[in-house]
């Protein structure tokens, strides 16, 4: 056991700050709209089994994949000196496990609500640059880098659901957010929402 003993750091503990942030992160992108949203569209779904096949079988092995990876890729963050550069292996886990996992996100929102996520594959897209300009990066830094990515692409998500369609600004309507929170608080506001 003493080989596997860390001494507690100030480098330590910020490193597994950013990866639970990373990790907290990817579950946002993943529960906050478009797990309810999915589930919704599913109950309406003209071919509702090939439908859930297909997202929920086959589309979240790319979701599942991607934690995965992520996860192996944190853990030789935090096996290897956080001030020197991660080996290849370690930050290709680490930077490839998210855009994986972004991706699978982005493909199961547009089979079940046929919509693309732009943002989600952009961030996936700077995730594997990322990987490749910092071969001679610290490991925290690598870390630090992509948990701006992700927490970046959950505050523009979270705007973005706030922000007023065309069509509601013309009519002088309330955006409703799109998020699970924010509809309880809608219908805490007002009970009768959405039950027409």
């Amino acid at each position: 056991m003493a080989d596997t003993e860390h001494q507690l750091s100030v480098a330590l503990v910020a490193t597994a700050t950013l990866g639970l942030l990373i990790a907290l992160g990817m579950s946002w992108t993943y529960f906050d709209s478009v797990a309810g949203s999915a589930r919704e569209r599913l109950r309406s779904h003209g071919d509702p089994v090939l439908a859930a096949a297909d997202s929920y079988s086959y589309l979240h092995l790319l979701i599942v994949a991607g934690v995965i990876i992520y996860a192996g890729g944190i853990r030789m963050v935090v096996h290897h000196s956080l001030g020197s550069p991660m080996p290849e292996l370690g930050r290709l886990a680490f930077c490839g496990g998210v855009p994986l996992y972004l991706v699978g996100v982005s493909a199961f929102r547009l089979r079940m609500l046929g919509e693309l996520s732009h943002g989600r594959l952009v961030v996936a897209g700077a995730l594997l640059v990322l990987f490749a300009v910092t071969e001679s990066a610290p490991a925290w830094t690598v870390g630090a880098g992509v948990a701006v990515l992700i927490v970046g692409l959950c505050a523009l998500e979270s705007l973005g659901e706030h922000r007023p369609s065309r069509a509601e600004g013309e009519a002088g309507g309330a955006p409703v957010p799109a998020g699970p929170a924010s509809q309880a608080a809608v219908r805490v506001a007002d009970p009768d929402h959405g039950l027409e």
